[in-house]
């Protein structure tokens, strides 16, 4: 068996069918939100603005 790390999550993927492809997504909502929040005066408002984001 090889040692590449790559080997063993694509092993994975293919075995099990999963991916991170929602986790992926939420980083990136979150990380979107951060860059849009600079120069917010508070972390509440930081805060608000993320689960206002997920809010169904």
């Amino acid at each position: 068996m090889p040692c590449d790390p790559c080997y063993y999550v694509n092993l994975y993927v293919f075995s099990y069918r999963t991916t991170s492809g929602v986790m992926e997504g939420i980083n990136n909502r979150i990380k979107l939100i951060k860059r849009q929040a600079y120069g917010f005066l508070r972390f509440d408002n930081f805060r608000a603005r993320t689960l206002a984001g997920f809010s169904n």
